[in-house]
Parts: C-alpha cells; structure tokens; sequence
C-alpha cells in the first residue's frame, strides 16, 4: 500500500495509476510462473486491490480485467 500512495503522490492532477496483480481464476497461472519462472504469486480480488487506495483524493477508483482474467488491473485517477 505504501509504495501506491507513493506512485498516486507523483501523479499530475488528473493523472491515471494503473497496476497490475493476478487475479484467482481457473486458468491456471501455477505451471509457467510458479514453475517455470519460478515466481511466487500473491492474488488478489477486487476488494484486496481497492484497498490500496483507501485513504487517498481519488476521482475515480475501480477495478477491471484484462481479456484473459488472469490480470485484475487497479485504475485511480487523481482529480484535476
């Protein structure tokens, strides 16, 4: 959370944040990047993410998917 409110900090008014995490879904994300690339993945939902936020001038806060899913995509906008 700190490093979002960091990130949210630089932005010009009006400005967009977007950041990514992985989402939970049923295609499975275990094999090439726990594996494979040997990363481990913290998923978060919707609320997880929003929570970020919590506590900062937001004019807009939300969350959406990539087409796949596999991505939760957290977007602030701070206000002109």
């Amino acid at each position: 959370m700190g490093l979002v409110h960091r990130l949210y900090g630089q932005l010009a008014p009006g400005g967009l944040l977007i950041i990514g995490n992985m989402n939970e879904t049923s295609l499975s994300n275990l094999w090439p990047m726990e594996f494979l690339a040997d990363w481990t993945l913290e998923y978060r939902d919707e609320a997880q993410m929003l929570r970020w936020v919590e506590g900062l001038d937001t004019a807009e806060r939300r969350t959406g998917t990539e087409s796949t899913g596999r991505v939760r995509l957290l977007y602030a906008r701070k206000p002109r």
